[in-house]
Protein backbone atom coordinates (compact mmCIF):
# COMPACT_ATOMS: atom_id res chain seq x y z
CA UNK A 1 0.00 0.00 0.00
CA UNK A 2 2.88 2.10 1.04
CA UNK A 3 4.87 1.38 -2.05
CA UNK A 4 1.94 2.29 -4.21
CA UNK A 5 1.20 5.58 -3.18
CA UNK A 6 4.86 6.55 -3.07
CA UNK A 7 4.84 5.47 -6.83
CA UNK A 8 1.71 7.21 -7.71
CA UNK A 9 2.95 10.79 -6.25
CA UNK A 10 6.48 9.73 -7.42
CA UNK A 11 4.49 9.24 -10.92
CA UNK A 12 2.37 12.77 -10.45
CA UNK A 13 5.51 14.85 -9.38
CA UNK A 14 7.47 13.63 -12.40
CA UNK A 15 4.61 14.26 -15.12
CA UNK A 16 4.47 17.69 -13.07
CA UNK A 17 8.16 18.43 -13.12
CA UNK A 18 7.78 17.47 -17.23
CA UNK A 19 4.95 19.77 -18.30
CA UNK A 20 6.62 22.59 -15.72
CA UNK A 21 10.08 21.99 -17.64
CA UNK A 22 8.11 22.20 -21.05
CA UNK A 23 6.43 25.83 -20.28
CA UNK A 24 9.23 26.73 -19.59
CA UNK A 25 11.34 25.35 -22.64
CA UNK A 26 8.80 27.11 -24.91
CA UNK A 27 9.00 30.18 -23.12
CA UNK A 28 12.56 30.46 -23.89
CA UNK A 29 11.80 29.49 -27.18
CA UNK A 30 13.88 26.39 -26.89
CA UNK A 31 14.02 24.79 -30.37
CA UNK A 32 13.58 21.03 -28.91
CA UNK A 33 10.70 21.25 -25.68
CA UNK A 34 8.65 18.35 -26.02
CA UNK A 35 11.87 15.88 -26.28
CA UNK A 36 13.58 17.67 -23.40
CA UNK A 37 10.58 17.46 -21.31
CA UNK A 38 9.84 13.78 -22.60
CA UNK A 39 13.39 12.87 -21.44
CA UNK A 40 13.17 14.48 -18.02
CA UNK A 41 9.53 12.77 -16.92
CA UNK A 42 10.81 8.87 -18.31
CA UNK A 43 14.36 9.83 -16.03
CA UNK A 44 12.55 11.05 -13.10
CA UNK A 45 10.16 8.19 -13.38
CA UNK A 46 12.76 5.57 -14.01
CA UNK A 47 14.67 6.87 -10.66
CA UNK A 48 11.78 6.98 -8.87
CA UNK A 49 10.80 2.81 -9.93
CA UNK A 50 14.69 1.87 -9.18
CA UNK A 51 14.15 4.13 -5.82
CA UNK A 52 11.62 2.06 -4.83
CA UNK A 53 12.77 -1.41 -5.93
CA UNK A 54 16.24 -0.02 -3.80
CA UNK A 55 13.59 0.64 -1.19
CA UNK A 56 12.12 -2.56 -0.57
CA UNK A 57 15.17 -4.47 -0.91
CA UNK A 58 16.56 -2.70 1.48
CA UNK A 59 13.93 -2.79 3.54
CA UNK A 60 14.67 -6.92 3.47
CA UNK A 61 17.64 -6.20 5.55
CA UNK A 62 15.89 -4.10 7.84
CA UNK A 63 13.02 -6.17 8.62
CA UNK A 64 15.43 -9.29 8.49
CA UNK A 65 12.77 -11.15 5.85
CA UNK A 66 14.54 -13.23 3.39
CA UNK A 67 14.17 -13.06 -0.02
CA UNK A 68 11.56 -15.77 -1.51
CA UNK A 69 10.77 -18.40 0.71
CA UNK A 70 13.62 -17.73 3.10
CA UNK A 71 12.80 -17.40 6.81
CA UNK A 72 15.85 -14.96 7.84
CA UNK A 73 18.37 -12.20 5.57
CA UNK A 74 21.35 -13.69 4.34
CA UNK A 75 23.71 -11.87 2.22
CA UNK A 76 24.12 -13.97 -1.05
CA UNK A 77 24.34 -13.53 -4.83
CA UNK A 78 20.36 -13.23 -5.31
CA UNK A 79 20.58 -9.76 -2.72
CA UNK A 80 23.49 -8.41 -4.09
CA UNK A 81 22.14 -8.91 -7.60
CA UNK A 82 18.87 -6.96 -6.42
CA UNK A 83 21.15 -3.91 -5.40
CA UNK A 84 23.21 -4.00 -8.36
CA UNK A 85 20.83 -3.92 -10.65
CA UNK A 86 18.87 -1.20 -9.04
CA UNK A 87 22.03 0.58 -9.65
CA UNK A 88 22.45 -0.41 -12.74
CA UNK A 89 19.08 0.44 -14.07
CA UNK A 90 19.20 4.02 -11.99
CA UNK A 91 22.25 5.03 -14.41
CA UNK A 92 20.24 5.33 -17.49
CA UNK A 93 17.34 7.67 -15.80
CA UNK A 94 20.30 9.45 -14.38
CA UNK A 95 21.41 10.27 -17.58
CA UNK A 96 18.27 11.50 -18.98
CA UNK A 97 17.78 13.88 -16.47
CA UNK A 98 21.11 15.45 -16.84
CA UNK A 99 20.95 15.88 -20.39
CA UNK A 100 17.01 17.65 -20.56
CA UNK A 101 18.19 20.95 -20.05
CA UNK A 102 20.42 20.78 -23.29
CA UNK A 103 18.11 18.70 -25.25
CA UNK A 104 15.35 21.60 -25.07
CA UNK A 105 18.33 23.60 -26.25
CA UNK A 106 19.06 21.53 -29.54
CA UNK A 107 22.52 20.17 -28.08
CA UNK A 108 22.98 17.58 -30.55
CA UNK A 109 25.75 15.57 -27.59
CA UNK A 110 23.12 15.55 -25.02
CA UNK A 111 20.71 13.68 -27.63
CA UNK A 112 23.23 11.17 -28.48
CA UNK A 113 23.85 10.32 -24.87
CA UNK A 114 19.70 10.09 -24.27
CA UNK A 115 19.87 8.50 -27.37
CA UNK A 116 22.52 5.15 -26.17
CA UNK A 117 21.07 5.39 -22.49
CA UNK A 118 17.63 4.77 -24.32
CA UNK A 119 18.88 1.72 -25.84
CA UNK A 120 20.63 0.91 -22.71
CA UNK A 121 18.04 0.99 -20.55
CA UNK A 122 15.91 -0.88 -23.09
CA UNK A 123 18.54 -3.97 -23.91
CA UNK A 124 19.04 -4.18 -19.47
CA UNK A 125 15.11 -4.13 -19.40
CA UNK A 126 13.45 -6.51 -22.02
CA UNK A 127 15.17 -9.90 -20.95
CA UNK A 128 13.72 -8.88 -17.48
CA UNK A 129 10.48 -8.63 -18.75
CA UNK A 130 9.64 -12.73 -18.15
CA UNK A 131 11.33 -12.87 -14.66
CA UNK A 132 9.38 -10.00 -13.43
CA UNK A 133 6.83 -8.01 -15.05
CA UNK A 134 7.75 -4.69 -13.12
CA UNK A 135 10.85 -4.43 -15.51
CA UNK A 136 8.27 -3.69 -18.53
CA UNK A 137 7.87 -0.11 -17.04
CA UNK A 138 11.49 0.71 -17.55
CA UNK A 139 11.32 -0.91 -20.88
CA UNK A 140 8.30 0.92 -21.53
CA UNK A 141 10.02 4.20 -20.85
CA UNK A 142 12.60 3.44 -22.59
CA UNK A 143 10.94 3.02 -25.95
CA UNK A 144 8.48 5.94 -25.46
CA UNK A 145 11.82 7.90 -24.55
CA UNK A 146 13.58 6.53 -28.10
CA UNK A 147 10.58 7.09 -30.34
CA UNK A 148 10.46 11.22 -28.73
CA UNK A 149 14.00 11.54 -29.39
CA UNK A 150 14.21 10.03 -32.58
CA UNK A 151 10.99 11.88 -33.78
CA UNK A 152 12.82 14.89 -32.90
CA UNK A 153 15.83 13.88 -35.06
CA UNK A 154 15.27 16.24 -37.79
CA UNK A 155 15.29 19.70 -35.12
CA UNK A 156 18.98 18.08 -34.09
CA UNK A 157 20.29 18.14 -37.61
CA UNK A 158 22.86 20.88 -38.16
CA UNK A 159 22.96 21.57 -34.32
CA UNK A 160 26.71 22.01 -32.67
CA UNK A 161 26.91 21.13 -29.13
CA UNK A 162 26.04 23.92 -26.58
CA UNK A 163 27.27 24.91 -22.91
CA UNK A 164 24.96 25.24 -19.77
CA UNK A 165 23.60 28.69 -20.80
CA UNK A 166 22.18 27.04 -25.04
CA UNK A 167 25.62 28.92 -25.97
CA UNK A 168 27.47 27.02 -28.95
CA UNK A 169 30.56 25.49 -28.58
CA UNK A 170 33.59 26.44 -30.73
Amino acid sequence: MVATLAALIGSLVAIGAAVWFAADARRRRAPAPRAGAIDLCCGLLTLGFMTLHLAAVVGHILTGRGFGSEARFAYDFQFFWLILLGVVISLPGLVFVMQARRITAGDVTAWKRALWASGALLVLSVPLVPRDAIALNTALLATINLVSLWAARKQFRGMTSVNQLGEPIE
